[in-house]
């Protein structure tokens, strides 16, 4: 099997987050994520390449020689990506929430039309 077909998009950009600035922890908040999920999804990172990535000390977060090489490769990887799923056209969104947030918030974030 594949390693790398296990590995997540979010895990990946929260690793290049990290990297960018040099905090794991604040790229845990940058990502809405707690500082063990953020270190569990490094952690899947460096499992899908099968080598540390980072060191993994107590508030410090350095970038080994293959993390450093990795990064530029990895933000490739996903702009790649994000390019290849880009829509010409724009598609409905469907929401879920409640209906107070439906008539107030909505509508202010997305024009008429769209709604």
């Amino acid at each position: 099997m594949n390693r790398l077909s296990h590995l997540r998009i979010s895990d990946l950009e929260l690793f290049i987050t990290a990297a960018h600035l040099k905090s794991l922890s604040k790229a845990a908040s940058f990502h809405n994520l707690s500082q063990s999920a953020a270190s569990t999804a490094i952690l899947r990172v460096e499992a899908a390449f099968e080598r540390p990535l980072c060191t993994h000390e107590k508030r410090c977060f350095r970038l080994t020689h293959e993390g450093s090489t990795l990064v530029p490769k990895a933000e490739e990887w996903l702009k790649k990506f994000r390019d290849s799923i880009a829509i010409d056209s724009p598609r409905p969104i469907r929401l879920a929430t409640t209906h107070a947030i439906a008539r107030v918030v909505v509508p202010a974030l997305l024009s008429i039309e769209s709604v």
